[in-house]
C-alpha cells in the first residue's frame, strides 16, 4: 500500500515534524538511560547527551541551511521525502531532537507531551511560546546559541 499523497502534503507542510520525531527520540533516550539500557541510535546521535554536538556538526554541511528552516516550525524539508532523504534526514533528525529536547529544558517534559493534540489544529507554536514566556523565534536563537550553532 503506497502512502497518501495527500496525508504526505499535510505532514511536510503544516505539521512540527521536528517536534514529533524529536519528541520520540527524546522519550526513548531518556526511557533507555534510566533503565540502563542502550536505545537504537539510527543517526548516530550519541544520545541526549550527543545530539547537540551532531546537530551543530551536520548544519555546517551543505544541507544545514535548508534543514535548519524547518527547526521549530512547521513542515520539514521536501528532500525528507525523496530519494535525497539520506542527505537531510540525519540532519533534520538531529537537531529536531536537540531543539526539542531545549524546549522540554524550558517548559518541562509533562507540558511537552501536552503539546501532541495540538499538532492536527496548528495550535503548538503558539502554546511552546505561551508556556515559554517568549516568540519561537527567540527560542530558536537562544538554542542555537546554548548548542554553539551561531
Amino acid at each position: 500500500m503506497s502512502p497518501d499523497p495527500a496525508r504526505l502534503e499535510r505532514i511536510r507542510t503544516s505539521r512540527p515534524l521536528w517536534l514529533t520525531e524529536g519528541l520520540a527520540d527524546n522519550v526513548a533516550q531518556t526511557a533507555a538511560s534510566r533503565a540502563g539500557v542502550v536505545e537504537g541510535d539510527v543517526f548516530d546521535l550519541g544520545g541526549l547527551a550527543g545530539v547537540d554536538a551532531a546537530c551543530r556538526t551536520r548544519l555546517v554541511g551543505p544541507r544545514g541551511a535548508e534543514v535548519l528552516w524547518y527547526i521549530g516550525a512547521l513542515g520539514a524539508p521536501a528532500a525528507l521525502f525523496t530519494t535525497e532523504r539520506g542527505e537531510v534526514a540525519p540532519i533534520f533528525y538531529a537537531c529536531g531532537t536537540s531543539f526539542t529536547k531545549f524546549v522540554v529544558s524550558r517548559i518541562g517534559l509533562p507540558q511537552t507531551i501536552a503539546l501532541m493534540p495540538l499538532v492536527q489544529t496548528g495550535g503548538v507554536l503558539p502554546r511552546i511560546e505561551e508556556l515559554a514566556g517568549k516568540p519561537m523565534d527567540a527560542l530558536r536563537i537562544e538554542w542555537a546559541e546554548s548548542i554553539g550553532a551561531r
